[in-house]
């Protein structure tokens, strides 16, 4: 074949009704919506006012580079986790994350993804 086999043995999910399955299970089965006015931007010139943002997390309004790093290591937490795998089970970081500086120039920053995040239990 010549293609890598892939197994997905977890999954992470981040989104406008909050993190994890649980979460996101328990706010769909309720029936609450994520759709909410924006407010992190100027919607003047928008033929909408509501989305379905990403509003919550410590990076949402910091910028979309932050907050994309902050989705997709949040979610990989969650599935790394929900495999049953230890975060130190990798042999380096699980993210390379290019940040430009205006006054250093381009910089790579490395992450893994930090244990400190609580753990999601699996199914819903």
């Amino acid at each position: 074949m010549g293609r890598p086999i892939v197994a997905v043995t977890g999954i992470g999910v981040v989104t406008s009704l909050g993190v994890g399955k649980a979460d996101n299970w328990a706010a769909l089965t309720s029936g609450r919506s994520g759709i909410h006015p924006i407010t992190r931007f100027p919607v003047d010139h928008l033929n909408t006012r509501i989305s379905g943002m990403v509003d919550f997390l410590p990076s949402s309004s910091k910028g979309a580079s932050p907050l994309t790093y902050e989705l997709a290591e949040t979610a990989a937490q969650e599935a790394v986790s929900e495999a049953g795998l230890d975060s130190g089970d990798f042999g380096g970081p699980l993210f390379l994350l290019r940040r430009r500086s205006s006054s250093t120039g381009p910089t790579v920053s490395r992450s893994t993804i930090p244990t400190k995040r609580k753990a999601v239990p699996n199914g819903c």
